[in-house]
């Protein structure tokens, strides 16, 4: 199916586990963590997620970015208003902030840089640093993201575009990083 920015949306169950030894990594990361969008309006994707898909709404910041969760995790999708529409990263989840720095070193040696971070974010309260691979896709590895077990209990929070939220710790990210 498609959801109402075109994004094809597929479904799949009954999926085989492989062993995680897949070959040498100086990180090895534990699960994709979650996908961001850039979207025409994140309310109305969020309504598409929500009603089809039985997405919950964790927090959302103004009418500008909005993030929702299918499991515990604080968020395994994401939405970002740009008025273009484009996939803006995909997250994997590592062990904790050691292998963030592991990977930051394991980049170094073989040329490439940081884009951004690390830092952490106030919605889902993980840390992170971003990345771009060789075909420039933007990677975010992060860890430490906050767990919401009790849905009847919690209340999304509403983020104001003008508080610090992109990053607690620093500035907001580069130019190039929307």
């Amino acid at each position: 199916m498609r959801d109402p920015d075109g994004y094809a949306v597929e479904l799949i169950g009954g999926m085989t586990q492989v062993a995680p030894t897949y070959g040498p990594r100086a990180v090895q990361p534990r699960k994709l963590g979650h996908v961001t969008l850039l979207v025409d309006d994140c309310k109305r994707s969020a309504e598409f997620y929500s009603e089809v898909l039985g997405f919950r709404i964790s927090d959302w910041v103004d009418d500008i970015f909005l993030w929702m969760r299918c499991n515990p995790d604080h968020h395994g999708l994401a939405f970002a208003k740009t008025g273009f529409v484009k996939m803006h990263h995909f997250a994997f989840e590592v062990v904790d902030f050691s292998y963030l720095a592991r990977q930051a070193e394991h980049l170094m040696q073989n040329g490439y840089v940081l884009l951004y971070g690390p830092g952490r974010h106030g919605p889902g309260q993980n840390h992170f640093e971003y990345f771009r691979d060789p075909e420039g896709n933007l990677l975010e590895f992060m860890c430490d993201l906050q767990q919401i077990w009790d849905d009847a209990t919690y209340v999304p929070r509403v983020w104001n575009s003008q508080e610090r939220w992109v990053n607690m710790w620093g500035p907001d990210g580069p130019a190039d990083f929307v």
